[in-house]
Order: C-alpha cells, then sequence, then structure tokens
C-alpha cells in the first residue's frame, strides 16, 4: 500500500482525489467480501440421500410435487438443485425402490 500511496504522492495528486481513490477501493474490497459463493452441483449419493429423505416423509405428497420437494431439500442443504431434472430424481427413487432400501410411497414401481 505504501508504495502505491509513494508513486500516487509523487503526481501530487489533490486531496480530494485521493479521498475519491481510497472510496473506491474500500467499496471494491467490500463488494468481493459479500460476494455470494455459487452453490455446488449435488453429488449422486447426495441426490440418492435426499430421495430417501424425502420420500420417507412424503406421506401424503403427490407425486407431481416429489421432484420440487427434493429440490427444496438439496436447496436448503446448500446445493444448487437448478440442473437436477425430474428424470434423475425418479431414477434415483426407482433404484432405491428395486434395493428396497426405501417404499414405494407413491405405488408407481411394479416389482
Amino acid at each position: 500500500m505504501s508504495e502505491t500511496r509513494d508513486f500516487i504522492d509523487d503526481y501530487q495528486l489533490p486531496e480530494d482525489v485521493l479521498e475519491d481513490l481510497a472510496e473506491a477501493k474500500a467499496e471494491i474490497d467490500r463488494l468481493r467480501r459479500s460476494r455470494k459463493k455459487k452453490l455446488r452441483y449435488p453429488p449422486s449419493n447426495v441426490i440418492y440421500d435426499v430421495v430417501r429423505e424425502v420420500a420417507i416423509r412424503s406421506h401424503g405428497l403427490d407425486p407431481q410435487d416429489f421432484p420440487e420437494a427434493v429440490r427444496r431439500r438439496l436447496s436448503e442443504l446448500g446445493y444448487y438443485p437448478g440442473l437436477v431434472s425430474d428424470r434423475r430424481i425418479w431414477d434415483a427413487y426407482q433404484r432405491l425402490v428395486l434395493r428396497r432400501i426405501i417404499p414405494d410411497t407413491f405405488g408407481l414401481i411394479k416389482s
């Protein structure tokens, strides 16, 4: 910082310009600190865990609302659910039912 200050002093800038520069630098630093971090894409094991969790709790839930409930839970856990498709959620549900890890809550899988 002192090197920058020495460089600026060599040009003998007015005090108001120096104050403006200091304010701009402080604003840039504040924006960098406050920037939200990107959410991570959920790995497969997390999707399977969330599908299992939501399926067990989803008594009375309409099957059409199930994928959205899974996405909401992923979002609550700090993952980015925007790219998790309905098909991926239902594939995870089907595999968990066929492996008998969860019951077929919606009655959709024919054994």
